[in-house]
């Protein structure tokens, strides 16, 4: 393992591109994505069901995402963020979910996670679809 030449990050901005296997095969209120360092020690949440609340409990139906997080993105906050239009993948840049319970109003576990640190450790993106009947 080589060491980083980052000493402090100070920001940091996640690209993901993540979409269903074809048009109309994705259910973006399935997904869970989120970035850990160390194993787990340190976590951002990425995606954690989008557009799932108490009115909408199976969250958005859209396709996916070629989007970049970053923890002050002027879109807002990727969990009631859906594509315009007929458009079936959300793009652009977006605030990190951030909720440890999609329910939760706002996220707090954010990017902001990770100032402070170096750039040094074991990194892991996990992505899981929580639909119990879907792939």
């Amino acid at each position: 393992m080589e060491s980083s030449q980052i000493q402090s990050i100070t920001s940091m901005r996640v690209g993901l591109h993540l979409t269903g296997t074809t048009a109309g095969s994705g259910w973006a209120g399935d997904m869970f994505v989120s970035l850990h360092r160390d194993l787990g020690s340190q976590t951002a949440i990425l995606l954690n069901q989008v557009g799932v609340t108490a009115e909408n409990p199976a969250g958005y139906g859209y396709d996916g995402w070629n989007i970049t997080f970053a923890d002050n993105a002027a879109n807002g906050d990727v969990h009631l963020g859906q594509p315009p239009g007929t458009d079936t993948i959300l793009t652009v840049e977006w605030r990190p979910d951030g909720r440890l319970d999609p329910m939760d109003v706002a996220g707090a576990v954010l990017l902001a996670q990770f100032n402070g640190l170096s750039g040094n450790g074991i990194w892991h993106l996990m992505a899981a679809d929580l639909s119990p009947g879907g792939t």
